[in-house]
Formats: C-alpha cells, sequence, structure tokens
C-alpha cells in the first residue's frame, strides 16, 4: 500500500499500488468479495447482451417481413 492524497478534499489515505485489481495485497475475504462481485457484473452483462441480441433479431424479422413484396391477387 502506498500513500494517496484526494486533490479534492486533501485527505490522506493509503490505496493499494496497482489499484482495485491488485490480489497481491488482498485479504482472503476481499478476495472473495472480489470474485463475486465479477461473477455478478459478468451475469448481468450476460443478460444485457442477450436481450440487445433478441431485440436485434426481433428487428431484423419485423423488417424483412416489411419487405417482402406482395403480388397482387388475380
Amino acid at each position: 500500500m502506498i500513500p494517496y492524497r484526494c486533490k479534492k478534499c486533501h485527505i490522506r489515505y493509503y490505496a493499494y499500488l496497482a489499484g482495485e485489481k491488485s490480489d497481491r495485497m488482498r485479504t482472503t475475504e476481499e478476495r472473495r468479495i472480489m470474485k463475486i462481485r465479477r461473477a455478478l457484473k459478468w451475469k448481468h452483462s450476460k443478460r444485457e447482451w442477450t436481450i440487445y441480441a433478441l431485440g436485434l433479431i426481433a428487428f431484423a424479422v419485423a423488417a424483412y417481413m416489411f419487405t417482402q413484396q406482395t403480388t397482387p391477387s388475380q
């Protein structure tokens, strides 16, 4: 950990040298919490991508249906 001073409020505290993603100086509990947070974030991202993909497929099907030319019946 290294000393750090906030440039806005001038409060001094200690921060991890490699930033938030550094597992080197984390406790077991902190690593477990970070792992859970990453899993939840991935689950949320996967859900969003699935919704976007389904919306894109629905749009493509609708666009295909609207652009089909119908032949006049005789």
